[in-house]
């Protein structure tokens, strides 16, 4: 499957059923190489989202300032993901994906708003922009520094929408059932049941396999059960909200 989505044109036909403009859209958006895409920018001049604008009475306007009413919060999740090992910035990326778009509005808008020139990623500059702007946490160049090459998974210098999402998305959503049930199928590369060593060094490295192994195999067995992996996420959720509840605490 993962080979013809990867090497095959995409299946075109359901597409047949919507408006041309709109299929013409996301044929180039659906493209195999991510330079041959538009950019965000581009894809909002596109006939479809212009004809959409004029016919829905859409105003593409930029968010408003009250956007980032909540930009303590989102702060302190960031700077708490650029603490979290390699094993618990995966599982934070599978809550990402799960997450759902009412759990996502408040990210998105701060999104849109940090990426100034519309391109789809947040720049070093433009988030260092957001930041001292608009925070009343001041950081310095070198913390700085450590957080977005925390944020910057890819190493590309510049944070997609996937990367702000699981970095600033809120930690409780770890602990949702399906979260941990996706995150631990992740891991579970032969489906056996249990993450073994071998997996975890498949996906973490040597290190990072030793020290997730470490923590979340309670038994000791040698492998992680789908309900220690369970236990580990809960508790890792736990030990954060407690630290945010006594930061909120110190800071009043």
């Amino acid at each position: 499957m993962f080979q013809r989505v990867r090497n095959e044109p995409p299946h075109a036909k359901p597409l047949d059923r919507i408006r041309p403009d709109a299929k013409e859209l996301i044929l180039q958006l659906l493209r195999k190489d991510p330079a041959d895409r538009p950019s965000a920018e581009q894809a909002l001049q596109s006939r479809f989202i212009q004809t959409a604008q004029d016919e829905y009475h859409i105003r593409m306007t930029k968010t408003s300032p009250d956007v980032f009413a909540d930009q303590h919060t989102i702060y302190e999740n960031m700077l708490e993901f650029s603490k979290f090992d390699k094993f618990s910035k995966v599982i934070m990326t599978m809550a990402a994906h799960q997450a759902h778009a009412r759990e996502l509005g408040r990210m998105q808008k701060v999104f849109m708003e940090v990426d100034e020139d519309k391109s789809g990623f947040i720049s070093k500059e433009e988030l260092w922009k957001a930041l001292t702007e608009n925070l009343e946490q001041k950081m310095t160049e070198e913390e700085f520094e450590v957080l977005f090459d925390a944020l910057d998974a890819d190493r590309t210098g510049r944070i997609t929408y996937t990367e702000w999402l699981t970095a600033t998305l809120e930690k409780g959503l770890l602990a949702e059932e399906a979260t941990i049930k996706r995150a631990f199928q992740f891991f579970d590369l032969d489906g056996s049941g249990e993450i073994s060593a071998d997996e975890l060094r498949t996906i973490l490295g040597e290190e990072d396999a030793l020290r997730a192994m470490k923590i979340a195999d309670i038994n000791e067995s040698g492998s992680i059960t789908e309900e220690e992996f369970a236990i580990f996420v809960r508790e890792t959720v736990a030990k954060n909200l407690q630290a945010d509840k006594q930061g909120r605490k110190g800071s009043k």
